[in-house]
């Protein structure tokens, strides 16, 4: 039997047998299959602790860290601070009721790329991908192609730590960095803007803060906004932002992405 034929014709891909076609695709649909086609289950054995997805795809590995409901004392912003951010901005420690958190991040050679968000559930993973939007600050609404882009200024490189290292570098950061307005200032907005459409126990901070005093799990029971994505979707396509450097429609950008060698997006962070 003759070997496959893979031929590129204007705008398709053309595999063939012999005198039979296999399957016709798009340069397009057809670099996607390839480059899906490399993602792969967990090469790490056990997965660290609180990780409930994990997709692997060469050298980028994409993963849903899922933290449990409750309340957790915080640093949040006085609305009297002087500076918005910085040094010399000023905070009140806060108590505020959580969902379940689902923080989605893509690390390429064990460091992070800039593929980094932050949605809530209602309940575990378990039951379903769906995600729903939070009401932070610090997350920013359709920020470097991601819908719910999470800051993690000054967090500084995770390369040098284990995987359960890597997973608790990020989740302390996420809550133990203070929350301020550097999204509204850097990225435009923050997803803490639309809390007051929310409920009203969380229209406010200090309402968050009394809420949570009465009833540390209440943010399970609150009508938090469909984000209209899941957790399969999201990690897909942050995997796409790191490994595809460009959309390839035609023979002339297949030739010129092979030629190149490919390149891959710098990481972007939010000033701190």
């Amino acid at each position: 039997m003759s070997a496959p034929r893979i031929v590129v014709e204007d705008g398709d891909v053309v595999v063939s047998q012999g005198d039979e076609t296999l399957f016709k695709l798009g340069v397009e649909d057809f670099t996607e299959r390839v480059f899906r086609s490399r993602d792969r289950a967990p090469s790490c054995g056990i997965l660290p602790p609180g990780v409930r997805a994990w997709i692997e795809r060469g050298d980028s590995i994409a993963l849903a860290v899922e933290i449990a409901p409750g309340a957790r004392s915080v640093n949040w912003i006085r609305d009297d601070s002087p500076e918005p951010f910085g040094s010399d901005a000023t905070y009140d420690r806060r108590y505020l009721s959580f969902p379940f958190v689902e923080i989605l991040l893509v690390l390429h050679d064990g460091e992070l790329t800039g593929q980094q968000q932050l949605y809530y559930r209602r309940e575990s993973l378990e039951h379903g991908e769906e995600l729903l939007l939070p009401n932070l600050l610090n997350v920013s609404p359709d920020a470097y192609a991601q819908k719910a882009w999470l800051c993690l200024a000054n967090l500084g490189s995770v390369s040098g730590h284990d995987w359960p290292g890597k997973i608790r570098a990020v989740v302390q950061h996420t809550f133990s960095a203070s929350f301020n307005l550097s999204s509204e200032k850097h990225e435009g907005s923050s997803y803490w803007r639309d809390s007051a459409e929310i409920d009203p126990r969380v229209a406010t901070v200090d309402a968050w803060h009394e809420a949570t005093v009465a009833d540390p799990y209440f943010a399970l029971d609150l009508p938090w906004k469909d984000a209209g994505v899941t957790v399969t979707e999201q990690l897909g396509a942050m995997l796409d932002n790191v490994t595809t450097a460009a959309t390839m429609r035609s023979a002339s950008d297949l030739a010129a992405r092979l030629g190149s060698g490919g390149t891959r997006r710098r990481r972007r962070r939010c000033s701190p």
